[in-house]
């Protein structure tokens, strides 16, 4: 089970430096089924920053990309500490065009869990593609 969506994080959205606060960064909730909470589903989320013609030609890159999984709640509120209580995953920063990152799920409480990019001291506009994949059917992702 797959879903797939393609953004722009704007370079001027949320702090330059997300450590502490990831409040305006990017954020999705992925809405698991019962079944899928039953059956103990595993999710693999993986962000793919597009490339741009500056990279095909051979410039370094230096966009760090993670994501963060932080279980949230039936009020689907954004998430604004990335090492809280709630922190599932905390994903490790890659300047690869692809960063992947995979959550057994364990407890009923994980029906709803924040992904949330995060970017180590962004510099300009990044285009993403987020593919979220799930051992067992999940209803929805949600962009706040």
């Amino acid at each position: 089970h797959r879903v797939v969506t393609h953004n722009i994080w704007p370079c001027n959205q949320g702090p330059a430096n997300d450590t502490f606060n990831i409040g305006e960064n990017p954020q999705y909730i992925m809405v698991l089924s019962d079944e899928a909470i039953t059956r103990k589903a595993t999710v693999w989320v993986m962000l793919s920053r597009h490339v741009t013609k500056q990279e095909q030609e051979g410039v370094e890159v230096d966009d760090f990309l993670t994501i963060h999984l932080l279980r949230n709640s039936e009020k689907r509120e954004r998430m604004w500490y990335p090492h809280g209580r709630n922190t599932l995953v905390n994903g490790a920063y890659s300047n690869n065009p692809h960063v992947l990152v995979r959550y057994d799920v364990c407890k009923p409480e994980d029906k709803y869990i924040s992904l949330v990019l995060s970017q180590h001291l962004k510099t300009h506009d990044l285009g993403y593609t987020l593919s979220c994949y799930c051992t067992e059917p999940f209803l929805s992702l949600i962009h706040i």
